[in-house]
């Protein structure tokens, strides 16, 4: 159960960093 946790948050962290440079990028080059 620990190791689920763990991989979920890791993926669920991944996607809002890689949202978030999406973001940053778009408004850098916008």
């Amino acid at each position: 159960v620990a190791l689920r946790h763990c991989l979920l948050s890791y993926v669920f962290g991944a996607s809002i960093l890689a949202t978030t440079i999406n973001l940053v990028t778009g408004i850098v080059t916008g």
